[in-house]
Formats: structure tokens, sequence, C-alpha cells
């Protein structure tokens, strides 16, 4: 969910495939790939929409968390629209990397750091787009198979200059299907 202009709007479904190649106690290196289901609001009538095409767009998610009660996070994202959404406009491709220190509390964490993101042109021709962000968020796991998370966006440089948001706040909500996680205790 995206809070823009005052409402909250839906962003794509995503659904995922997720593989743990390392799953350690201290250390996690997880893949993601899946594609998001054209299920939101929102639609490229902005800009730069980083998870909301309105289309079916395959993506790919690697992600390294290290430490123990604080942890240190990184992120590398890419997705590709394959056809043009409701507005018969094929956003371009978009790759995103996050660099992050967090720390853990309870069956939760808090994190912040940096973001930078990298959208190719559409289509068409325009919105091609830099960015680079403050991001901080927390997420919190009640149950095995649950995972909520709260997450706030503030850029801080873009390119070009007239950035299409101020500040993006969203909301998360993972649920976990299949074989449980490996219990490290």
């Amino acid at each position: 969910m995206q809070l823009r202009g005052g409402q909250v709007l839906a962003r794509d479904t995503i659904l995922n495939a997720v593989w743990l190649p390392v799953a350690e106690a201290e250390a996690t290196l997880t893949v993601r790939a899946g594609a998001s289901l054209p299920t939101g609001r929102l639609g490229s009538d902005i800009s730069f929409t980083p998870f909301s095409t309105r289309s079916v767009d395959p993506h790919v998610v690697v992600s390294g968390v290290a430490g123990g009660a604080w942890l240190g996070l990184a992120d590398l994202e890419a997705r590709v629209p394959l056809y043009a959404g409701p507005d018969d406009v094929r956003q371009g491709a978009w790759l995103r990397g996050d660099l992050r220190g967090a720390r853990r509390l309870g069956k939760g964490a808090v994190w912040a750091g940096a973001s930078s993101v990298r959208v190719t042109p559409t289509d068409t021709g325009f919105g091609a787009f830099t960015e680079v962000a403050a991001v901080a968020g927390g997420a919190w796991t009640p149950g095995e198979r649950l995972g909520l998370n709260a997450q706030l966006r503030v850029p801080v440089y873009g390119a070009p200059s007239d950035a299409p948001y101020d500040l993006a706040a969203g909301l998360g909500l993972t649920w976990v299907t299949g074989t449980s996680a490996p219990d490290h205790h």
C-alpha cells in the first residue's frame, strides 16, 4: 500500500518463490523470484511507480543479512514489465539496491539505510529516473508464517530533479506457505 495525495492506494500483488542457499543463525542469503499481478490501483499515471505498473512483471530479488542483535542488510532487485498497463504505457525496467543497518527487537527489527533506484525509459521514451533515498522501517513476525512491515522512503537526490513524490510510506503483509524455515536453536 502507498500513501499518495491523501489517499491510500494498493500496489500490485507480488507472488514469489523463495530459495535460501544460506540459512545460518547469523547469516542468510535469500533469492526470491516471481511476478507482480495487476491488482493495484497505482499505475503509470505518475512518472515513477516502483511497485505498481498494473501489468505482469517478472522480478528477482537477492537479499543478504548478517549479524546477531545488530544486522547488516543488502538487497538487489530487478523488475521488467512485459506489457503496457491500462494506460497503454509499458514502464521501463527497474533496478533497486539497498544497504541498511538494523537492530533486532523481540520478534521484530527496526532499520535505516540508503536505497538507490534506476528506472529505464518507458516504451514511449519518457519516465527514465534515478533516485537515491533515505529509508527507514520495521518488521514484525508474530507467527511462523506471518510477517508485517512498514517503511518510509524520503528521496534525497533525483534525476531528473523534479522528483515525483516527497515521501513514500508503505505497509506490507507476508504470508509464507509450504515448509517451515529451518530451526536454528
